[in-house]
């Protein structure tokens, strides 16, 4: 696999990672814009034109229509259950429909409003606040966590010492460093190591892959607890 540079928050170099990290890309991979049921923003509808029919790698397990390979943590929403409520759309949200992220469904450019602060302070459920981030910053480190945590292989580091990406002897490139997302930010970031991507994820350290050939590197083995593997 080619090295990739560092992101620089767009949606195109998120495009330019997934074909690095996943393969070849197909066009039926992606939901055309046209075949959005509402209205979007112009990086989601890019996001969605490129990956809204992407399947997973076990390709048995596939949703129809369905980006099930950003559908592991939490959920790009499939483009068929695209509402617009209020004037906003909903895109993504957490895997127990704890929480949601929204966009302005009528806006070329649209900041993100999330309602996943209820879980740490005492707001109703229905009340969204605006996040730091833009949209393709919000994007960035949402598509960057589902591909680590939907790598074929996947552990989590549990010692709390010296930095993931330090302590590999593969060469370490940066990805994405102190993103945002949606809880005590900037906590989200991310580097690649040959074969391997890495992620601290809000102080949770995380290492993934999908080469069949690759084993969980010996520098981290003492401190990993394999999450899932090629074989289960």
């Amino acid at each position: 696999m080619a090295s990739m540079e560092v992101s620089d928050g767009t949606v195109r170099w998120l495009k330019r990672f997934l074909t690095d990290w996943y393969g070849d890309w197909r066009p039926d991979y992606g939901t055309p814009p046209g075949d959005l049921p509402v209205p979007a923003p112009t990086a989601l509808a890019e996001l969605y034109a490129f990956v809204g029919r992407w399947p997973t790698q076990e390709t048995g397990e596939h949703l129809p229509e369905s980006p099930m390979i950003l559908q592991h943590q939490d959920v790009l929403v499939r483009p068929s259950d695209l509402v617009v409520v209020d004037g906003h759309v909903d895109f993504v949200r957490d895997h127990q429909d704890a929480w949601t992220c929204r966009v302005r469904a009528d806006a070329e450019s649209s900041a993100v409003w999330s309602n996943a602060h209820w879980m740490w302070t005492d707001v109703d459920t229905e009340d969204y606040v605006k996040l730091t981030p833009t949209l393709e910053h919000f994007l960035t480190s949402f598509v960057l966590q589902e591909t680590v945590l939907g790598c074929r292989n996947l552990a989590v580091v549990e010692d709390d010492g010296a930095p993931i990406a330090t302590r590999l002897t593969e060469q370490v490139t940066p990805l994405w460093l102190n993103g945002w997302y949606v809880f005590g930010e900037p906590e989200h970031s991310f580097w690649r190591a040959g074969p391997y991507l890495l992620a601290d994820i809000s102080g949770t350290r995380w290492i993934g892959w999908n080469d069949s050939s690759r084993t969980l590197p010996t520098e981290l083995a003492a401190e990993a607890r394999m999450i899932s593997t090629e074989s289960d």
